[in-house]
């Protein structure tokens, strides 16, 4: 199964793998969380649909980061010493802001917090972006 993932990925046009392993990494680490909230959905049907609505979003959100690797991400990495950095920020910021603009949807009593202090997902983006930069975009 895994050779055949693997196969699909290969198929895929270089432009659009990026996105499709963002969505699919952020749906796997999503889903893999939301399995631990089980409970609370069979306690709260209601629930159900913000969940698959939170599981779409980082989906989404996750695609966003890799078209936005696709479109200037590579381009920022062939910058001399700080282009992985940069490239990695830039495509943690796109995800966060795709997540930002689904957020009051999802869940309005956490969106207002998180509009109230927009220097602490900056500061995430920075920090979770030169990690990503670090450990992912440096040759």
């Amino acid at each position: 199964m895994f050779q055949r993932l693997i196969a699909f990925v290969a198929a895929l046009p270089a432009w659009l793998r990026p996105a499709f392993l963002g969505a699919a990494g952020l749906f796997v680490l999503t889903a893999s969380r939301m399995a631990f909230a089980f409970p609370f959905i069979i306690d709260r049907p209601a629930k159900l649909s913000a969940f698959a609505l939170g599981l779409l979003a980082a989906t989404a959100a996750g695609a966003a980061g890799g078209f936005s690797w696709t479109i200037l991400g590579r381009h920022l990495q062939k910058i001399p010493i700080l282009g992985p950095y940069l490239a990695g920020i830039f495509c943690v910021g796109v995800y966060l802001s795709a997540i930002m603009l689904v957020v009051p949807h999802i869940a309005p009593e956490d969106a207002g917090a998180l509009r109230k202090h927009p220097l602490i997902m900056v500061g995430v983006a920075i920090l979770f972006g030169v990690v990503l930069g670090h450990n992912g975009f440096r040759d």
